[in-house]
């Protein structure tokens, strides 16, 4: 990484093996070599992977890590400089071939030059030399990259190439459709139709089958304690782990279950912990409290039943819990609701009739976690992200009508902490380190505003939603005379504000956009220069909107500190 400054990203991976039943040259094969780089790009898209976790080249080794070579230390432990030393050169070959392969960009090859071309693109935007023409692109890569792909192919062929297209299809259909377009043509028109259809079938037969369901008829008084035993999902995310932070160091808790998905109980805890530990959440205080209170469930809101054993199933029928808080989603504005479907809408409707089942031997409330997108005050139609939370608020509605105490909490836009740490995968942090390393910033509309909340703000606001017994949807925004005004950001940054023409020639002009370098993304995102202008959207009549002011403090120390 030295070598390599920019490079976000872990880049070898040496996997000592000693295992005498594999041969060596099992694995100089080409064809295993690519099947196993196309198996760590699928586990990445399954996983929800940074880009900058996922490695791009594997070293298969079978030297032994021994005293007796000087790799290990008499306790065993790796010796670093001397790992480093013994790898280099292969590393440093690793790196030559990889170059090697990015100039050729041809390891795929079709017979039309437009067919090439389109691969070269992909190639380059992705940085990933092995791809799966079966396998769709959108499954091979970050969302991010998602974005940098649909510009530079609107820029390069002028065809417009939906979301849809570019997560359903296999990567060689989509590469002969694009072929095949015209200039100004979009790929698949009906594909947006089609997803119409989607949302508004599973509207109707979600909600139908939330009516089967049965919830405890009876009026709860308002809490005058805080809860003893909560159900969390999410608990990993950005919003989630402060939601598990703040329960930790509430008084009158004894128990936090937490639906991880993992395959030990050991798995879980570590992903738990390092959570907490990553946005500096880990105190004395919450690591006791998390040592003696947090139960981990291992399970998928993706499976029918959470994939939850039946052993875990039983025990949350019966735990008494007092509150279930749905914070767990996929947050996605690239991919369309055919994409998001199985999470966040079956895993809210799984959730839903484990609730209908908690509550036959205590009424618990169940809290839901949306997101204010899915208000719109003019006739753009939702994106894919909104819908499944939209489809989302309506069976959780529908629950609320039948008898379960409940609420629908809608956050606005949440990039960073109270204290300035950011969301490391947020789109806003891409940009930002974009604008950072290039030194400047397009020039945006006079008032042209930026509306956001800290994580910590919306943590808080979701667990006091508690109290609100007679408010079905609580709206979470940002304070009306504390929004941040584009041309501050840039200020705090100390960049120069250039003309949209100049800052199409600058981002224009860089090489390519690597999948592992959030910066390079942030740039490709808003390569045209049209920033959002956020509005707050007319919210529903009589919800309750909770305005939280935006720290501008924390915001400028967050700018000039992060890097």
């Amino acid at each position: 990484l030295e070598k390599f400054p920019n490079q976000e990203s872990v880049t070898i991976v040496v996997v000592p093996n000693t295992l005498d039943r594999f041969h060596s040259k099992l694995f100089k094969d080409d064809i295993t070599d690519q099947s196993l780089r196309l198996e760590i790009n699928k586990l990445a898209a399954k996983h929800s992977l940074r880009p900058c976790y996922i490695p791009r080249f594997i070293i298969i080794d079978y030297t032994q890590w021994t005293e007796a070579n000087g790799l290990l230390t008499s306790s065993l432990k790796p010796r670093r400089a001397k790992v480093r030393a013994f790898y280099e050169n292969r590393i440093d070959s690793c790196w030559s071939n990889y170059s090697s392969l990015m100039e050729r960009g041809n390891l795929i090859q079709c017979d039309d030059d437009k067919s090439n071309n389109v691969l070269q693109l992909i190639y380059r935007i992705t940085m990933m030399p092995y791809l799966d023409l079966q396998e769709p692109l959108g499954n091979q890569c970050s969302s991010l990259s998602v974005t940098a792909f649909r510009n530079a192919t609107r820029d390069t062929f002028d065809v417009i190439v939906p979301p849809t297209a570019i997560f359903t299809w296999p990567l060689g259909v989509l590469v002969s459709r694009i072929r095949e377009a015209s200039p100004g043509d979009t790929l698949s028109k009906d594909e947006r139709t089609a997803e119409d259809v989607i949302i508004a079938s599973d509207k109707k037969t979600l909600t139908q089958e939330i009516s089967k369901l049965d919830f405890v008829q009876c009026l709860i008084e308002p809490l005058e304690k805080e809860p003893s035993k909560l159900f969390i999902t999410g608990a990993v995310g950005f919003v989630g782990v402060h939601i598990l932070a703040k329960s930790l160091l509430m008084c009158n808790v004894s128990t936090i279950y937490v639906l991880v998905r993992a395959e030990s109980r050991k798995y879980a805890l570590e992903r738990l912990l390092n959570s907490l530990g990553e946005f500096k959440l880990l105190s004395p205080e919450v690591a006791e409290s998390f040592e003696r209170t947090v139960v981990p469930i291992l399970g998928d809101l993706a499976s029918e039943t959470l994939a939850l054993d039946r052993e875990s199933y039983e025990l949350l029928e019966i735990s008494k819990v007092d509150i279930i808080i749905h914070a767990a989603a996929c947050v996605n504005h690239v991919k369309p609701y055919s994409a998001l479907r199985a999470v966040n809408v079956l895993g809210t409707l799984e959730l839903l009739k484990l609730a209908s089942r908690m509550n036959r031997t205590s009424p618990c409330r169940f809290v839901y976690v949306s997101s204010t997108s899915v208000v719109r005050n003019d006739d753009r139609k939702l994106d894919g992200y909104a819908a499944s939370k939209a489809v989302g608020e309506s069976i959780v509605m529908a629950a609320i009508d039948k008898g379960l105490q409940g609420s629908i909490v809608r956050l606005g836009m949440v990039v960073w902490t109270a204290s300035g740490r950011p969301n490391p995968s947020d789109w806003l942090t891409a940009l930002i380190l974009g604008v950072k390393r290039v030194g400047c910033a397009p020039k945006s509309p006079n008032g042209a505003l930026l509306k956001v909340i800290a994580a910590d703000v919306a943590a808080q606001s979701i667990l006091d939603s508690r109290w609100h017994d007679h408010t079905k949807v609580i709206n979470v925004v940002d304070g009306d005379g504390d929004c941040i005004l584009w041309e501050h950001l840039w200020e705090c940054l100390g960049v120069e504000v250039t003309s949209l023409s100049e800052w199409k020639r600058i981002v224009k002009s860089l090489k390519h956009h690597d999948q592992h370098d959030i910066a390079s993304h942030g740039l490709s995102l808003f390569a045209d220069g049209i920033l959002p202008n956020d509005q707050t959207p007319e919210l529903d009549p009589g919800s309750l909107i909770v305005s939280q002011r935006v720290d501008i403090n924390a915001l400028r120390s967050y700018l000039m500190n992060h890097n």
